[in-house]
């Protein structure tokens, strides 16, 4: 049973284990990283996320992840692996991901 769920248990709740696994895992499958990883282009989408934060880079200016995400996506399309991703700007793509929770805008970057 997952740590959400087992303050439940034992408080009179009536949950079977399975039944509370469930809704563990159906709240988890609802979160970002798992709808992510639940695309179809996820493999490009990770791997252009992961170039582009790093350990030394967790924070990128908008303007310059815009066209990074931009040049990698050309990049990626010549070997054909972009063919599912939906076109655009390197902003209308991170304009979508932001949508999706899969990046977060953030304003308050005190240093790069």
């Amino acid at each position: 049973m997952c740590q959400r769920c087992l303050p439940l248990w034992g408080q009179g709740v009536d949950v079977s284990e399975v039944r509370g696994e469930f809704a563990c895992v159906a709240e988890a499958f609802g979160q970002p990283t798992l709808s992510l990883l639940n695309q179809k282009q996820a493999p490009v989408i990770v791997a252009i996320l992961n170039s582009c934060f790093t350990r030394e880079m967790r924070l990128v200016p908008t303007a310059r992840l815009h066209v990074q995400v931009e040049s990698m996506l050309a990049e990626m399309a010549t070997s054909g692996a972009t063919d599912d991703l939906r076109a655009g700007t390197g902003r209308e793509v991170c304009q979508r991901w932001t949508k999706a929770r899969w990046l977060i805008r953030r304003t308050d970057m005190v240093s790069m």
